[in-house]
């Protein structure tokens, strides 16, 4: 049976172990955290003004990188299931932008300057809150942000993690990897973040053909998007869902 082990929770990443599954099974959820977990993400930006140094495509691709808490996003449909003519509560977050600077000192426009329509979710990370365009003296910029549902395959913003990494031969005993070196591996190359203390980076012990079962997992999280134990449970309960689909199309044939 799969068994998942948590090393460390923080704001910002979560480390865990898998065991007793396949290196096919570790990367599907590893692919599932990145790609496939649904969140929220501007997608359109209506401008009424923008008296700005930055064009608007460049400040509506910023626009879209700022994080939107996640965590209500099961109860919205996505664009295109939903049966509005574009968009509705339903399926969409309205956001407003509306700043000016009459003052003499540049004023730096954050996602604190967002103001969500409705009972909408959190808009960027309250502690490290995003830098979207500065305003010199007398400019100013106005835009309706269109935030929606959306997987990170479609487009990377969507997705909650910044980087998923995970390793499962700390030394390097598979030769899945091949280290360019000069003289001596251990030497040049530095250990696996998840081995053991005095490991080496490469043992003279050579087990090609045995197949790996527990991978080390760090996993770093969005913030203001979603919380990293809540990507993990979310990802095993989609993967899980997706096995269940294969194996009920497999029992119809």
């Amino acid at each position: 049976m799969v068994k998942i082990e948590v090393q460390e929770i923080t704001e910002e990443n979560i480390k865990f172990t898998l065991r007793h599954c396949s290196l096919a099974f570790a990367n599907a959820l590893r692919r599932i955290m990145i790609a496939e977990i649904p969140t929220f993400a501007i997608d359109t930006v209506y401008f009424d003004k923008n008296y700005t140094a930055m064009p608007e495509e460049m400040t509506a691709n910023r626009l879209g990188l700022v994080p939107i808490d996640s965590t209500q996003a099961d109860k919205y449909q996505y664009t295109s299931e939903c049966a509005c003519k574009e968009y509705c509560h339903q399926c969409s977050i309205t956001i407003f932008l509306d700043v000016a600077n009459t003052s003499h000192i540049v004023r730096n426009v954050t996602s604190k300057d967002f103001f969500v329509e409705g009972n909408g979710p959190a808009v960027g990370d309250p502690i490290y809150p995003s830098l979207i365009t500065k305003l010199g003296t007398n400019q100013s910029i106005k835009c309706k942000c269109i935030a929606v549902k959306g997987r990170g395959k479609k487009h990377s913003k969507w997705s909650p993690v910044s980087v998923v990494a995970f390793g499962y031969d700390s030394e390097n005993k598979h030769r899945h990897t091949k280290y360019w070196h000069e003289k001596d591996i251990n030497e040049e190359w530095p250990a696996a973040w998840f081995s053991e203390k005095g490991e080496a980076v490469q043992s003279e012990e050579n087990t090609y053909d045995k197949e790996p079962e527990t991978f080390h997992f760090n996993v770093e999280a969005i913030q203001g998007c979603l919380a990293p134990v809540d990507i993990l449970s979310r990802a095993v309960r989609i993967l899980r869902e997706k096995i269940q689909t294969l194996y009920n199309a497999l029992e119809d044939e």
